[in-house]
């Protein structure tokens, strides 16, 4: 069993080598604004394919891993269009990259085996993250957490090992990639991550939890430092609220809205939302310009 499975690593390395190098334009170096950029993706689902209808039998959303595409590749377009400037971008990818079969219900929307979706996935994802840096002209660093979704598990069995995760996987298909592409930078997969923008210190998690005011007191307790937003996908929607104060100003939770958007199972819990991503800007002052981007 050991040896099937480095030869199926093996095998899955020598077939992304065997790809042609991606590449990155040379960036002009520009003064500096004082600005961070964030932009957030989650929920994106890959190897779904469903159509929802409404109370009329109009179609509220379709989607296929094409559809996932175009929306990503408009959403480039729809950041250019707003001239944003900012001397660097942190993508915060927060979980459920694809369908998996968490479920009966996933079996009907899966179109291809998982695996296969995953490499399909990675090989996309490290493309246009290498458009976003080209018609950006930013430097960009990638954050990863994985979702519900991701997890490796037996069908209708509780989840015993979440580190097994197939976010893992694509990170670092990810990084073979684009590993001779300067201007990208690829952080560690994580179950949770934190990262200071500027003077903000912000969690990123998938967010099932559903109390997410608890979860970011907790990690504040238990690594002893001070988390000033948190960021989660998970429910398809978008939303923000206010639980305290920070030393640069609210603290926050934002809910950030799906790529995939509305599906049958949040069509079934009453959780309906527009495909969406969420952008924002920081500087060392806190929070500032943000925009919900609309995908469908």
């Amino acid at each position: 069993a050991e040896a099937r499975s480095e030869l199926f690593n093996e095998q899955i390395i020598q077939a992304i080598e065997r790809l042609e190098p991606l590449t990155v334009k040379e960036i002009k170096v520009s003064p500096a604004v004082g600005k961070v950029g964030l932009l957030c993706l989650s929920d994106f689902h890959a190897g779904s394919e469903f159509v929802v209808k409404g109370l009329y039998d109009e179609v509220v959303n379709k989607f296929d891993f094409e559809i996932m595409k175009d929306r990503l590749w408009r959403l480039i377009g729809m950041i250019e269009a707003d001239d944003i400037v900012v001397d660097e971008l942190v993508v915060a990818c927060l979980g459920d990259y694809l369908e998996n079969i968490l479920r009966i219900s996933s079996l009907n929307k899966l179109r291809e085996p998982v695996v296969e979706t995953t490499i399909k996935f990675a090989e996309f994802l490290s493309t246009w993250l290498v458009e976003l840096h080209n018609r950006l002209e930013v430097p960009i660093t990638l954050v990863s957490v994985g979702g519900n979704h991701d997890i490796c598990r037996p069908l209708t069995t509780k989840i015993t090992q979440p580190e097994e995760n197939m976010g893992k996987i694509i990170v670092e298909l990810i990084k073979l990639r684009i590993k001779d592409c300067q201007g990208i930078k690829v952080e560690d997969y994580t179950d949770f991550a934190v990262k200071t923008i500027k003077s903000t210190n912000i969690m990123f998690t998938h967010g099932e939890d559903k109390d997410l005011a608890t979860t970011i007191e907790y990690f504040a307790n238990l690594y002893n430092i001070d988390l000033d937003e948190i960021y989660a996908g998970h429910l398809h929607s978008f939303e923000s609220k206010t639980i305290g104060m920070s030393d640069v100003g609210n603290r926050m939770i934002y809910r950030v809205g799906s790529i995939c958007g509305l599906d049958p199972f949040s069509k079934q819990l009453r959780k309906a939302a527009r495909p969406s991503a969420y952008f924002a800007t920081y500087t060392d002052e806190g929070h500032g310009w943000s925009k919900d981007y609309i995908l469908g």
